[in-house]
């Protein structure tokens, strides 16, 4: 295993969890688009968080809303980041405490107003719904091939510090330079879906529901939720009528949106917007109809009920399965989906994905599954494009 030796220490030569001579010995030139992040290798991120910061973040919950930003230091593969905001992240399938192995995010420009090469911000999921950590990156790989915006994902290991919290999802985040490389337009409205907390109770936000305001504008301009309240007024005429509206059936880009949904399917997503009306952000271009991406891709490969596919909870899937025309459309629009991912050569994607981040997942000091569980998972992901598609078609046959 090899090592790099910066000044007069020695890093990665006592045997880290994760690492690899393509870690260590050859660093990448780091661009200013950010795809060095999210190359097939392991990054190495530190983060130096003081006394009061960590305080701070020990005393989060999984009910704690809005989350705390603190201000910790950041070096990315081997390069000084400055200061950054840090918070917790997660919900009730994700969420780890302080000191356990927590979902976290970074963000670059909050303290210092700067990007780092191009970054404004990264999620590290913990991998604790998908202890293989490998996902959330075959997932992207899957709305990729069908032409659905969805964020970029590699993998760190990540020192808090000093202490090895091990292997990371490194999750892009949703920003306007992926709204700028998604929809070539950095200027477009984006708005995040996930379910947020009442009490002790989730509220799940949709079209339609009177929620609207609920929604978090992460990029954009603020204009008052009115283009959001245009698509729920057309939805709840749609769910009235059992026919989408004109205004509906413009204002929505329903090929991107049923490829997104049918994508969602294919890969057996059970925390997806079809199936329980989470992670996912809303995307209003500036001159385009609006459009849905996926977030937190790590409860896929999970789902098999093709009536949680038919009878989706989210309020514009179901608008569209009233409306006959609309119906029709999203079957051919699943069956293309099954056809193309079956030209995937999933094996080999699985197999180069394994094969990177096997030893970190393995030998991870803050592993939540038992190495049964880490089997089972693998073996489930791995042969899961055996019969997708094939469930896929038989759902909207």
């Amino acid at each position: 295993m090899g090592c790099a030796v910066i000044g007069l220490l020695a890093i990665g030569c006592a045997d880290p969890f994760g690492a690899g001579p393509e870690v260590w010995d050859d660093p990448v030139p780091h661009d200013d688009h950010g795809d060095w992040v999210f190359a097939h290798r392991i990054e190495r991120i530190d983060l130096e968080v003081g006394p009061e910061a960590e305080a701070i973040l020990a005393s989060e919950r999984l009910l704690t809303e809005p989350r705390t930003w603190v201000e910790a230091e950041a070096t990315v593969d081997f390069e000084d980041a400055g200061p950054v905001g840090l918070r917790m992240r997660g919900g009730s399938g994700s969420f780890q405490r302080w000191g356990q192995k927590p979902k976290l995010q970074l963000d670059f420009n909050r303290v210092t107003g700067e990007r780092f090469h191009g970054l404004e911000g990264l999620s590290l999921n913990n991998a604790k719904m998908d202890c293989s950590a490998l996902g959330e990156s075959l997932a992207a790989l899957a709305f990729a091939e069908v032409g659905v915006p969805a964020s970029r994902v590699g993998w760190a290991q990540l020192f808090v510090n000093g202490a090895d919290h091990g292997l990371y999802v490194v999750v892009e985040t949703q920003d306007d330079r992926f709204l700028d490389r998604a929809f070539d337009d950095d200027d477009a409205n984006l708005y995040d879906g996930s379910y947020r907390w009442a009490g002790w109770l989730p509220y799940f936000l949709d079209f339609a529901e009177g929620r609207d305001h609920r929604f978090d504008l992460e990029e954009g301009e603020d204009v008052g939720f009115r283009d959001l309240l245009e698509i729920s007024a057309g939805v709840e005429r749609a769910l009235a009528d059992d026919r989408l509206p004109s205004g509906l059936r413009e204002g929505v880009d329903w090929d991107e949106v049923l490829r997104f949904a049918a994508a969602d399917q294919w890969l057996g997503n059970e925390d997806g917007y079809p199936t329980n009306r989470n992670n996912y952000d809303v995307v209003f271009p500036t001159d385009a109809p609006m459009a849905v991406v996926p977030w937190d891709l790590d409860a896929t490969f999970r789902e098999t009920d093709a009536d949680r596919w038919t009878r989706p909870k989210g309020n514009l899937l179901a608008a569209c399965v009233a409306d006959r025309e609309c119906r029709a459309r999203y079957a051919d629009v699943a069956r293309d989906v099954a056809e193309t991912l079956e030209g995937l050569d999933w094996a080999a994607e699985v197999d180069a994905r394994s094969a990177l981040t096997r030893e970190g997942v393995d030998g991870d000091p803050r592993r939540r599954c038992s190495d049964d569980e880490l089997t089972e998972r693998r073996d489930r992901v791995a042969g899961w494009a055996s019969d997708a598609s094939a469930r896929l078609r038989a759902a909207w046959r």
